[in-house]
């Protein structure tokens, strides 16, 4: 049980996201890169006592941005 509380680690809560779950009935979780899909629709389906119908995954990767003389990258 422990391994699926690590596979999904927190909900994404944006405007999307929101957007999403409202029209399409789907739901965005922040989950590590060594996750496969079979996992994540294992975790989702025992956490949530729901049924799985897919599950689509996407690497976004963190943005370049500047304030002034400091540097960095935004959180991905």
């Amino acid at each position: 049980m422990s391994r699926m509380y690590s596979v999904i680690q927190k909900p994404v809560i944006t405007e999307k996201a929101t957007d999403d779950t409202a029209q399409r009935n789907a739901y965005h979780f922040r989950v590590p890169l060594s996750a496969n899909k079979v996992e994540i629709r294992q975790a989702v389906e025992k956490l949530f006592d729901v049924h799985v119908e897919s599950v689509n995954t996407a690497r976004v990767r963190s943005k370049y941005r500047r304030r002034g003389w400091t540097a960095g990258e935004t959180q991905a």
